[in-house]
């Protein structure tokens, strides 16, 4: 019997995306760990919020919706139903506020005393 000669090229390429591509929904594959629940396209998820897709890119990179990569490369975004959801209830009409930014604290007395120094010696 010949031997079988290890993938080249095309065919190496093809048996590696095989071999890694997700689902692309993760409530149709129980078995990966994905986010339970149902996704969405940017686009889908963007239409839902009624803002700009590249809007719904930043809200996922600072955590504000929880999405994850779809694809053999990882470049398809996907948006959880349930984040969007929760998004629309915290940003609602009457829900609380985000709290006020912590102030500075009070500059230290020889903190202050050394920048009156420089300030007399015309250096700030």
């Amino acid at each position: 019997m010949p031997r079988r000669r290890p993938p080249r090229g095309r065919e190496r390429r093809r048996a590696r995306v095989l071999m890694l591509r997700p689902a692309a929904d993760p409530a149709l594959a129980p078995n990966l760990p994905a986010p339970a629940g149902r996704s969405v396209r940017v686009a889908e998820a963007a239409a839902l919020l009624a803002c700009d897709q590249s809007t719904v890119r930043r809200m996922v990179r600072a955590g504000l919706l929880h999405g994850h990569r779809v694809g053999a490369a990882g470049r398809g975004l996907r948006v959880t139903l349930a984040s969007i959801e929760a998004h629309r209830v915290r940003t609602a009409t009457g829900a609380p506020p985000a709290p006020p930014p912590v102030p500075a604290p009070p500059l230290p007395a020889a903190h202050r005393a050394a920048l009156a120094e420089l300030h007399a010696l015309g250096l700030l």
